[in-house]
């Protein structure tokens, strides 16, 4: 090294030591000003995803010399406040920041996993130096790295004089809530300082008490506790660790595997959702104990039981659960649940993986997801959709949506009977009965708790497998006739969502577009059309493409009929570029100036695949993003905080509650593109979802907003509650105005614009058909009623599901045509006079 005495004068007063490699810097800073130029292209705005490992610049990096790497990761540390501070010249806006830290951490941490061998005073001199710097938590930066790198020169020289100061440099301070990630690399410094090895077993914690216990009944346990202590430093296991362990699997009673394993993981559960109950972040298990679950977890991939898998399903939902201010509790053994979807034979292991992408709700997790399925989709040919389709379970259903179990004299029968009611009935003969019969609840307990998990398995699938047939919109997705007679019309559970949709069907360059009605594929009417064969095209009908009077006729056949479709498709809203959009040209202004909700608004993103975290008071701004491969676009819907009043808006984690929303913009790549160049199904689904989170998120659909509300905003709420009415609510008037007539109370209401009216004996009232809000004539007098959620309108036929507003005005609409028969003081008190 170019000095000398190193360690005392670090550990005096010369504060400029930071470069062992002065003659290099200059070399090392050009390197990575080629790398940042590669890895980001002029005017990109993306900084989420960046790879530097296929660019040239990383490859000649790869190819210098140790010193010249060891003089870049010195480089890179050394001006880590300079990159927050001093470049702002170069850093001139957030994104090109996050960018610049971006790359910079991405190298850090491969160059420090690379087989680069450090001398004991250059570790110690990189731990003053990051230190010195400030840098951020144990998360951001790869602090973990930096200790193996120390802990394997410990391995070589012994606990020297610095490398014990640069353990002890490297501990962060104990704080009342530390960071998981600084706690653990706090116990591992604490361990190596005392020079100790971590106990096989920590009896402490509620596994270690578990294991010992196993261990006093069967010694031959240890075999196995050691195995899965192997995959310790691995993030998934070895191939050889998965071979040994199908031969390990066979020296051991599977049944005691399975019971034990099951304790273990519904343990575990009861640890997680206590640390969610309590709101705070605690430790619950030991570093060894933790692995020994993990491999526990990944052992049950090889053993593929069914209550395993659904417990192992159970577990990993758990361990991706966020609690706020800490965020996922258990990402390892989440990712090992993962990992055992992944080991489990190909149908059964894709149709648990497709499962766990549908119900979690996290981005990164889903994308880990994908990679698992496109891994097993690519060494079988096949795409990401097709793979999915080719793993959904039947549930052994009957093309009637039936499942049947026989339980003596009795027959168990599961029954869809709508997308969210799966009911199980109980037939004797001619009879049939809601209740378990007592002459088998208890002789038959195991066969009929198997029975109502069926039920419950059945229950949570189809709402997933409608979100999946909704999604293909914007995937371009189409089948060949056959294919799609096999997934999807002849599938026992698929079949029941698909007969209930409109299909277009193309056949030598004719389309016709058909529902399955009596057995049959008829259009809106009513006419048979079979002129089908194995070259027929097939995809999901789209109101967009076609004519209005071919749409309301469709919307006339399904009122007729009495078929209630899973989503909306013929009462689907239409959102087309307007002459305002022509004019700004490059974005939409249409859902500009709201406020929203925004902890609604970032659970509504993640149901519909938007990109976005939530901000608050700390360096947190981002756009919500819709990525859409399939067109290669993206969509950004640009919102905002309010700073300003930056106390009174967030909460006691000093997130922000309310957001403002701005403009929609649409990019090819980097592109950013005029409106009418937006594909229109590209155009009319995204503004769709953007109509939805305004709707749905909105402070102007809270009826309570008057009496707690911020008053800052209520000229926004009023304009919102009684405004014009968006695409989603002139669907809904439509819906009514065929509705209203139908119900006892038609002679009683009528339409006024942007309203329902409804004349009580006491009032008329005027209900806002966008928000749901009421007004009272004469003089326009707010109505707040809160609509109870238990109740509905479940007997009432609507052509679709999904819109809780219009079942909303339609039970208010029932409550006010009578409202001399109020008894609820809160309302009597409004509506007098």
């Amino acid at each position: 090294m170019a000095h000398k005495n190193l360690i005392s004068r670090l550990l005096g007063s010369d504060p400029e030591v930071s470069q062992p490699y002065p003659e290099l810097e200059s070399r090392a800073k050009s390197l990575l000003d080629a790398l940042m130029k590669e890895a980001v292209p002029s005017g990109s705005t993306r900084w989420e995803n960046i790879k530097i490992g296929p660019l040239k610049s990383y490859e000649r990096i790869k190819s210098e010399s140790p010193e010249l790497k060891k003089s870049l990761i010195f480089f890179i540390v050394k001006h880590k406040n300079n990159q927050d501070r001093k470049d702002s010249g170069s850093l001139r806006t957030y994104t090109s920041y996050r960018q610049s830290e971006q790359v910079r951490k991405i190298l850090l941490s491969l160059l420090l996993r690379s087989e680069l061998s450090f001398s004991e005073d250059e570790l110690f001199l990189l731990v003053k130096i990051i230190k010195s710097n400030q840098f951020r938590h144990a998360m951001e930066w790869p602090y973990l790295l930096l200790f193996k790198k120390i802990e394997q020169k410990v391995q070589l020289v012994g606990l020297t004089p610095a490398l014990k100061h640069a353990l002890k440099c490297l501990k962060f301070k104990t704080s009342k809530w530390p960071y998981a990630d600084e706690r653990k690399l706090n116990e591992k410094i604490d361990l190596l300082l005392r020079e100790e090895k971590i106990p096989k077993i920590d009896r402490s914690d509620f596994l270690g008490k578990d294991i010992d216990r196993q261990l006093q009944t069967n010694p031959e346990w240890n075999r196995l506790l050691d195995f899965f202590l192997q995959g310790k430093d691995k993030s998934v296991p070895t191939k050889k660790w998965s071979t040994d362990a199908e031969k390990l699997q066979q020296s051991f009673d599977a049944n005691e595997i399975v019971d034990q394993f099951l304790n273990w993981f519904s343990m575990t559960i009861a640890a997680l959702d206590a640390i969610h109950k309590k709101g705070r972040y605690e430790a619950f298990l030991n570093e060894n104990n933790l692995q020994i679950l993990r491999g526990a977890v990944w052992f049950s991939g090889v053993i593929n039981n069914e209550l395993l898998n659904n417990k192992l399903e159970e577990l990993g939902l758990w361990c991706f659960k966020k609690l706020p201010g800490h965020g996922a509790l258990s990402v390892k053994i989440g990712n090992a649940c993962l990992y055992a979807f992944s080991a489990l034979p190909y149908q059964e292991g894709i149709s648990r993986l497709t499962t766990f992408r549908l119900k979690i709700k996290y981005p990164s997790v889903k994308t880990h997801v994908e990679k698992l399925i496109n891994k097993v989709a690519k060494k079988e040919g096949k795409s990401l959709d097709e793979i999915e389709e080719m793993a959904i379970s039947d549930y052994g259903l009957s093309d009637t949506h039936q499942f049947i179990r026989n339980f003596g004299d009795y027959k168990g029968i599961i029954q869809i009977s709508a997308i969210n009611n799966v009911d199980i009935s109980w037939q004797k003969g001619e009879k049939t009965q809601k209740s378990i019969p007592a002459e088998i609840k208890e002789k038959s307990a195991g066969e009929i708790k198997a029975l109502k998990a069926k039920a419950k398995e059945i229950r949570n699938a189809l709402p997933i497998q409608k979100d999946r047939i909704e999604s293909y919109y914007l995937k371009k997705r189409e089948w060949s006739y056959n294919d799609w007679l096999k997934y999807y019309h002849n599938h026992p559970l698929i079949s029941y969502l698909s007969k209930k949709l409109i299909w277009e069907f193309e056949t030598d360059g004719v389309i016709s577009n058909a529902i399955y009605y009596n057995n049959a594929f008829v259009n809106p009417a009513g006419k048979v059309d079979e002129n089908f064969d194995p070259t027929t095209k097939v995809k999901l009908w789209h109101p967009i493409n076609s004519p209005v009077k071919e749409i309301e006729s469709w919307r006339d056949f399904l009122y007729e009929k009495q078929i209630q479709q899973p989503f909306k498709q013929a009462f689907r809203e239409i959102y087309l570029v307007t002459e305002a959009e022509l004019q700004t040209e490059s974005y939409s202004n249409r859902f500009a100036a709201h406020i929203l909700r925004q902890h609604q608004f970032n659970a509504l993103c993640q149901v519909r695949g938007w990109l976005y975290t939530l901000m608050g008071q700390w360096d947190s701004h981002n756009i919500p993003t819709r990525i859409i491969p399939a067109w290669d676009i993206r969509a950004e819907y640009w919102v905002d905080s309010d700073w300003d009043d930056a106390d009174s808006m967030a909460n006691q984690m000093g997130v922000f509650n309310y957001i403002s929303t701005d403009q929609v913009r649409f990019y090819a790549q980097e592109r950013q593109l005029n409106m009418d160049e937006v594909p229109s199904m590209v155009f009319s689904e995204v503004m769709r979802d953007v109509d939805l989170f305004v709707g749905v998120t909105s402070i102007g659909n809270d009826p309570n907003w008057v009496d707690g509300g911020n008053r800052r905003m209520d000229t926004y709420w009023h304009d919102y509650s009684f405004g014009d009415l968006t695409e989603t609510a002139k669907v809904r008037k439509e819906a009514l105005e065929r509705l209203i007539p139908r119900l006892k109370i038609a002679d009683k209401c009528g339409f006024e614009g942007k309203y329902l009216i409804v004349k009580g004996t006491v009032r008329t009232y005027k209900i806002h058909i966008g928000s749901g809000n009421i007004l009272m004539k004469p003089n326009d007098q707010y109505l707040c009623i809160v609509p109870d959620k238990r109740k509905g309108s479940d007997k009432l036929f609507l052509p679709f599901e999904g819109d809780n507003t219009l079942s909303i005005i339609i039970s208010k609409a029932l409550l006010l045509a009578d409202d001399d028969k109020i008894t609820d003081q809160t309302i009597l008190s409004q509506i007098k006079w």
